[in-house]
């Protein structure tokens, strides 16, 4: 028995290089004998390198199939009582739900992290959906933590009783470094770009970002670019919306890169016109690269953008907001940047620090 075990569980392994690296790099560098599990797409290659085991288990998301979501339950309850360890972290829907019940049943500790209320939390009813809210009730119920990473996620749990507020904690999302971001001189630029990084989600508001590069377009003058990789499901944008945008030079589109370097260095702004997020980690890094931000005033946005001083706040779903809170920043005086990317700097590294979520972890395993 490896009483020194800690596994990882999530979605995919892009999530878990992209918002649990660190975590997982200073666990591992403890001592830790570390456990990832998710379904392979290349990235667990990214993470061979801090010495840790991979193990691939389908969760598809949003999509439910009961044939595999049995499959998938029955893979990681083998795996997880072969490893026996001694906690559990879950990132996700899913993995909260199945892991949970697993780790519950054979007396596992476990750890459930809310990231976003999401697709299953909206306002459309259905059995399938009371059926999941009913089972990770279940499972956040055993948890010996629930953590949120915002406020507004954690009171929803809270007031429809879900929950007790006990056992629950607020953690600043992926957390961000300060010590190596190079910050990026927006005035040095001879011309405006927006840069929107997202998932093509409907939810995400990527309708409303191809509108108002529709609208700008006729100015000659902004670039919009749009980051995101495109899936064919009733969840992301129909394409034929991206397809003539891109035709049509509304956008520059790039389908996905690691190089998040280079597409912060050509940004004069970011933008997330999402409809809702648990916190979102692009913001995050704008923040800290003292990058201008234009996003909605909805949880998970409005953390980090708290009001007008900070950046700039535009109502979700609504295209026209988006214009119109654009032409704020176009028509913004140095200054008045200045003062709201400093802002939002010193924010965003005195809350989401990485070095708090590592204490936070290193607090909890210190109590086994």
């Amino acid at each position: 028995m490896l009483v020194n075990s800690i596994i990882f569980i999530s979605n995919n392994f892009w999530t878990l290089y992209k918002f649990r690296f660190e975590i997982i790099q200073h666990l591992s560098r403890k001592g830790y004998d570390i456990h990832l599990i998710g379904e392979m797409d290349g990235y667990e290659a990214k993470l061979s390198s801090l010495n840790v085991k991979c193990h691939d288990v389908s969760f598809k998301g949003r999509e439910i199939n009961l044939f595999n979501e049995i499959k998938s339950i029955y893979k990681l309850l083998k795996i997880i009582r072969k490893i026996n360890p001694l906690i559990v972290f879950n990132f996700t829907i899913k993995p909260n739900i199945y892991s949970g019940l697993v780790c519950r049943y054979n007396k596992i500790r476990y750890v459930s992290m809310i990231t976003g209320l999401g697709f299953f939390f909206n306002n459309s009813k259905t059995i399938l959906k009371s059926m999941i809210k009913y089972l990770l009730k279940q499972s956040l119920q055993s948890s010996s933590i629930v953590w949120f990473t915002n406020k507004s996620d954690h009171e929803y749990f809270i007031k429809n009783k879900i929950l007790n507020k006990q056992n629950t904690d607020i953690i600043p999302g992926a957390g961000v470094k300060n010590n190596d971001t190079k910050f990026n001189n927006i005035f040095d630029k001879k011309e405006i770009t927006f840069l929107m990084i997202s998932r093509l989600l409907n939810e995400k508001g990527i309708s409303e970002y191809l509108q108002a590069a529709k609208y700008f377009y006729k100015y000659n003058k902004y670039k919009f670019l749009l980051v995101g990789k495109y899936e064919n499901d009733r969840h992301h944008i129909k394409k034929y919306l991206l397809d003539n945008s891109i035709r049509d030079t509304y956008i520059e589109y790039i389908d996905f890169t690691d190089d998040i370097d280079e597409l912060y260095s050509r940004a004069s702004c970011v933008v997330l016109p999402s409809y809702r997020e648990g916190l979102s980690t692009i913001l995050l890094e704008a923040a800290v690269r003292k990058l201008p931000i234009i996003t909605t005033d909805v949880p998970g946005c409005n953390d980090v953008i708290i009001d007008d001083k900070y950046g700039f706040l535009c109502e979700a779903a609504s295209a026209q907001s988006l214009v119109d809170t654009m032409k704020l920043f176009i028509k913004s005086s140095k200054e008045e940047l200045s003062s709201k990317v400093n802002k939002t700097h010193s924010h965003v590294t005195t809350n989401f620090s990485i070095d708090m979520i590592l204490k936070k972890y290193d607090k909890l395993l210190d109590h086994d």
